[in-house]
């Protein structure tokens, strides 16, 4: 994240939030497999089963339902 944005690894943990670390892990993670699929030429698979990222998405789905459901009352 310092890199990215130019800052110093003490600026990052000063002023960044543990939101700003995770989506900057999942973006370096994703570029490393893109970087690595694209020299073997070998697709990686999900680590995640299909099931799993389905049920992800189902309890996503019912936070935003029940927010929203709490946001009208």
């Amino acid at each position: 994240m310092a890199k990215a944005y130019g800052l110093l690894p003490s600026e990052v943990r000063s002023r960044g939030t543990l939101y700003d670390i995770k989506v900057t892990e999942a973006l370096v993670a994703w570029e490393h497999r893109i970087t690595e699929e694209a020299s073997t030429g070998v697709k990686q698979p999900p680590k995640l089963s299909v099931d799993q990222m389905q049920a992800m998405m189902e309890r996503v789905k019912n936070e935003k339902r029940k927010q929203q459901h709490h946001d009208a009352a």
